[in-house]
C-alpha cells in the first residue's frame, strides 16, 4: 500500500521515535511491519542496541493497547469495524468457553440462572453478619491473586452500596495465603493448593474440580493444619506430586426448569410459585423477613426457588442438590428449625 511506504518513509525520518512508533503499531491490530524501519535505521548508522531496545519497548506498549481494546471491547465492534467475520467469532468464542466449562464445570446455561454480582455479595454480607458474632473483624483468605483482581474488575459493575462495601472490605484485607505457603516450603514459585491438600490428608491422588465451595474448603484445611501437619522438608514430596489433567465435561448438559429461568425476571419475594395464601401446599418463612411469607404448589417448586434466592453453591441442574433441599425443607417442617434462613 502506498500509504504505508510513505508513513515508513516519515518514520525512519524521526529516528528512535519512529522505531517506537512503529513497533507499537505493528504490535496492535494495524496492518503494520516494523521490520523495514528496524534495518532502515541500522543502516543510517543508529545503534543496534538502543534500536532493539526501542522496538521493544514500543511493541510491549503496543500490546498492552490491543489487551486493553480487547478487554474494553465487545464482539459487535470486531464485526463492524474489523471486519471479522461472525463465523471466526463463534468459533474462538466456543473455545474459550469449552476451556472454561472443563476447568470449572460452570457453563453459559448456568451463567444464565446466576445470581448478580450485587446479590452475591449482599447475601455474603448477611452472612459475615450473621456468623461473625464475637465483634472481631474476620479474616479472608485467597490462594493466588485472581480473587483480588476478580473483586476489583467487579466492583465497577456493581451499584448497591451495602454489597460494594462487603467487595472492597474482602478485597482490602484478603490474604494470599500462596505467599505463606511459599514461604513456608522455601519455594521459589507457587504451589498447587491441590497437592498441599493432599500432603496434609496423605492422600495419593486427589481430583480437585475447581468448585467454590470445594477450593473453599481445602483452603480452610490447609490454613489450620499447615504448620502443625506439614514441616519445610516435605517440598520434595510436593514437587514430586503429579499435576492434575484438566477436568473433562461429561455428557450433555442438562437445562435448568422453565420456571427458575423465570425468576430471572423477578426479586426474591415476587417470583411466581404457582401457589398463593389461599392455595398451596408449602409455606415458607425467610427469618429475616417474616413478614413475606413464599406459598409453593409442591416440594420441588420450594427448593428451586430455595436454590435460586437462598442456597450457595448449589445447581438447579443437579438433582443431589435439589434432593438434598427438600430433606432440608421437609425436616423444617418436622422440626419447625430454621434451614436455609427458612421455616416452614
Amino acid at each position: 500500500m502506498e500509504w504505508l511506504e510513505q508513513l515508513e518513509v516519515i518514520l525512519l525520518d524521526w529516528g528512535y521515535f519512529g522505531m517506537f512508533l512503529s513497533a507499537l503499531l505493528a504490535a496492535t491490530i494495524l496492518p503494520f511491519s516494523s521490520d523495514a524501519v528496524l534495518m532502515g535505521l541500522v543502516a543510517a548508522g543508529c545503534s543496534p542496541v538502543g534500536i532493539v531496545a526501542t522496538a521493544t519497548l514500543g511493541n510491549w506498549v503496543g500490546g498492552l493497547i490491543s489487551y486493553w481494546m480487547g478487554w474494553l471491547g465487545k464482539l459487535e465492534w470486531l464485526e463492524k469495524w474489523f471486519k471479522v467475520k461472525p463465523e471466526t467469532i463463534a468459533k474462538h468464542k466456543a473455545k474459550v468457553d469449552k476451556f472454561i466449562t472443563e476447568l470449572t464445570g460452570i457453563t453459559n446455561e448456568m451463567l444464565e440462572t446466576a445470581p448478580t454480582a450485587d446479590a452475591a455479595f449482599l447475601d455474603l454480607y448477611h452472612f459475615i453478619m450473621e456468623t461473625c458474632t464475637d465483634g472481631a473483624p474476620p479474616t479472608y483468605y485467597a490462594y493466588g491473586n485472581s480473587d483480588a483482581d476478580f473483586i476489583r474488575h467487579t466492583i465497577k459493575y456493581m451499584t448497591n452500596p451495602i454489597s460494594c462495601m462487603c467487595a472492597q472490605a474482602i478485597q482490602g484485607n484478603l490474604v494470599d495465603y500462596a505467599e505463606t505457603v511459599k514461604k513456608f516450603f522455601g519455594a521459589k514459585s507457587d504451589l498447587a493448593l491441590r497437592k498441599i491438600y493432599m500432603l496434609i490428608k496423605s492422600q495419593q491422588e486427589f481430583v480437585q474440580n475447581h468448585d467454590a465451595l470445594e477450593d473453599a474448603k481445602m483452603l480452610q484445611t490447609v490454613v489450620e493444619q499447615l504448620h502443625n501437619k506439614c514441616k519445610p522438608a516435605d517440598k520434595n514430596i510436593i514437587l514430586n506430586m503429579t499435576s492434575q489433567k484438566k477436568p473433562q465435561l461429561n455428557g450433555a448438559v442438562k437445562s435448568a426448569p422453565p420456571i427458575f429461568i423465570e425468576w430471572n425476571n423477578y426479586s426474591k419475594w415476587e417470583s411466581p410459585t404457582g401457589a398463593d395464601e389461599n392455595d398451596w401446599v408449602i409455606k415458607m418463612v425467610d427469618q429475616h423477613a417474616k413478614d413475606k411469607p413464599m406459598y409453593f404448589k409442591d416440594l420441588d417448586t420450594a427448593a428451586l426457588w430455595i436454590i435460586k434466592f437462598v442456597a450457595r453453591n448449589m445447581s438447579p441442574k443437579k438433582e443431589e442438590h435439589i434432593e438434598r433441599v427438600k430433606r432440608a425443607i421437609v425436616k423444617s417442617n418436622s422440626d419447625n428449625r430454621c434451614r436455609y434462613n427458612c421455616y416452614t
